[in-house]
């Protein structure tokens, strides 16, 4: 018989992404109210603000508490890991979405104007919370910038499972 090395039940994942959430809390009040701690930090990360993964991170963690009270009668117990997960995934999602948005902005804005910081900050929270629906995207823009110029159609693919947008994901993986 094999045993799991992690907790898997919905109770313990409300508890674990609670925490997340508090740290992640934590985290924000102390960036805002200490004056040394904010002169220790770059104010950008490259062109993006440094509160961009943090955003990220929260919008994975409130899209996993999101899957723990909507999958209270059908938990899947197999997205553990997922839920393990969720606030760095979302972070480094979320910054690379933002990273993406400033691409596409940068390139179609007209000298001279750029959007708030905060633009970039809501893009991360809402790829973190959006995780699923950001890496279908990936992969249609990948599809569309490195498949070959063949005008013909493609044949059809066989459905990759963690391509589903996130509201068809299984359960427990919200």
């Amino acid at each position: 018989m094999q045993h799991n090395r992690f907790r898997t039940d919905r109770t313990w994942f409300f508890a674990v992404e609670s925490a997340y959430l508090v740290v992640l809390a934590i985290i924000f009040v102390i960036y805002q109210v200490s004056a040394g701690v904010r002169g220790a930090l770059p104010t950008h990360l490259g062109e993006l603000p440094v509160g961009v993964p943090w955003y990220g991170a929260v919008g994975g963690t409130l899209i996993s508490l999101t899957g723990v009270f909507k999958h209270s009668r059908d938990w899947d117990e197999h997205f553990a890991l997922w839920h393990y997960a969720r606030p760095l995934v979302g972070a480094f999602l979320g910054s690379l979405g933002a990273l993406m948005f400033l691409v596409i902005v940068n390139a179609a804005a007209v000298h001279g104007t750029t959007p708030n910081g905060a633009v970039y900050e809501v893009v991360a929270f809402l790829v973190g919370y959006r995780e699923a629906t950001f890496r279908s995207l990936i992969q249609r823009a990948t599809d569309v910038l490195l498949s070959p110029g063949d005008k013909r159609s493609p044949p059809d693919r066989p459905r990759d499972p963690d391509s589903r947008d996130d509201a068809e994901t299984a359960s427990g993986r919200e």
